[in-house]
C-alpha cells in the first residue's frame, strides 16, 4: 500500500476513534452529552488520550531505529518506570520539581542505565538490552510502589495513575504544553527520517552516508525521553503501545522513518482512544478500569507474535 494512502487510512481510523470516544456513554450507549461541562471533560480526556498515544508511538519509532532493536520501547527499556519513580520521589521529597521535569530526568536516566548495563564487550547486545530493560522496569516500578506506600495519603500519586490511566482533571494549559511537546517530538523525528533510515541499517551504512551518528543518537535519546515523560505525566505507565504501533504501521506504509513516525503516532492515538472507550463501556463498582490495562490486553497478543518472530533459537 502506498505510504500516502496508508497515512490517510490511519488518519481516518484516528478520527473515528475520536468520534467514538466523544459519543460513547456508560454501558455502551451512544449519544452526545447535553451538558457543556460534561462535554468539556470528555473532550479533554479524548485529547489527553491522543497526546499519550502520539507520544508513545513516536517514542517507539525513535528507540527501535536508534538501537536497531525491534523490541525497544519506553516500557520494556524501563523509561516509563523510571519516569514514574522520579515523579513519585519528587512528590515525596517535596522539592517542588514539576512532574514533567522529574519524569524527563527519570526516563532518560533509566534508558542511560539500560544502555550501560546492556553492553557486552563494548557492544550493545539486543537480547541482553531487553532483558536488562525488563528487569530494571520491574525493579523501578516496585520501588515506586514502595515509595508511594510510605507517603501520607495526601501526598500519594493516585493508585490508578500508577497502573496507567487518564485523569478527568487535566487543565487546558497542561494539555496544550503536553500536546506541543508531542507534536514537536514527532516533527523532529520525521525531520531526521533519512538519518534514521541509514542508522537502522547499521553503523557502517550510516557513517558512509555522512550521518552524524553520535549526535543523532543523543537527539533521539532526548526526544524519546521527552515523549515518554509527557505520556507518563498525563496517564502514568502505558505498556506495549510504543512497542506494537511501529510494527503494525510498518505493515501498512513501509519502513521509512519519515512517514513511519507519523503513522505510528496516529496508530498510538487510535489505540488509546479505543482503549479509553472500552473503559467507558465496562462498569465497575470500584471506579474505572485503568486505561493501561485495556491497552495491555489489546496489545499483548501482538507482542507475543513479535517475540515469536524475533527469537530464532532457544536460549
Amino acid at each position: 500500500m502506498p505510504a500516502r494512502i496508508g497515512l490517510v487510512l490511519l488518519l481516518v481510523l484516528m478520527l473515528l476513534g475520536l468520534i467514538l470516544r466523544l459519543v460513547i456513554e456508560p454501558g455502551g450507549r451512544l449519544g452526545l452529552p447535553g451538558d457543556g461541562v460534561i462535554w468539556g471533560i470528555r473532550l479533554d480526556r479524548a485529547i489527553a488520550a491522543i497526546i499519550v498515544g502520539v507520544a508513545l508511538g513516536a517514542a517507539g519509532v525513535a528507540l527501535q531505529a536508534m538501537l536497531r532493536n525491534p523490541l525497544a520501547s519506553p516500557d520494556l527499556l524501563g523509561m516509563s518506570a523510571g519516569a514514574v519513580l522520579a515523579v513519585t520521589l519528587g512528590r515525596a521529597l517535596g522539592i517542588g520539581v514539576p512532574d514533567g521535569a522529574a519524569a524527563l530526568v527519570g526516563a532518560i536516566g533509566a534508558l542511560g542505565l539500560v544502555l550501560l548495563l546492556g553492553r557486552r564487550r563494548g557492544q550493545i547486545e539486543p537480547v541482553t538490552l531487553i532483558l536488562v530493560g525488563v528487569a530494571l522496569a520491574i525493579g523501578l516500578g516496585s520501588l515506586a510502589s514502595a515509595v508511594r506506600a510510605l507517603l501520607p495519603p495526601s501526598a500519594r500519586p493516585e493508585g490508578a495513575w500508577m497502573f496507567g490511566t487518564l485523569s478527568d482533571g487535566l487543565t487546558t494549559p497542561r494539555l496544550a504544553l503536553a500536546g506541543a511537546v508531542a507534536i514537536a517530538g514527532v516533527v523532529w523525528i520525521a525531520a531526521r527520517g533519512r538519518g534514521l533510515d541509514a542508522a537502522a541499517m547499521g553503523e557502517d551504512e550510516a557513517l558512509s552516508t555522512g550521518v552524524p551518528l553520535r549526535r543523532l543518537r543523543l537527539e533521539m535519546l532526548l526526544v524519546a525521553g521527552g515523549l515518554t515523560a509527557v505520556a507518563v505525566v498525563l496517564a502514568g505507565p502505558i505498556a506495549f503501545l510504543g512497542l506494537v504501533c511501529p510494527h503494525l504501521v510498518r505493515l501498512v506504509i513501509g519502513p521509512r522513518h519519515g512517514t513511519l513516525v507519523i503513522g505510528a503516532a496516529m496508530a498510538g492515538a487510535t489505540l488509546m482512544l479505543l482503549s479509553d472507550s472500552v473503559v467507558r463501556v465496562v462498569p465497575l463498582e470500584t471506579g474505572r478500569l485503568p486505561t493501561g490495562v485495556v491497552v495491555a490486553v489489546l496489545a499483548a497478543p501482538a507482542l507475543i507474535v513479535i517475540l515469536r518472530s524475533q527469537v530464532s533459537r532457544p536460549i
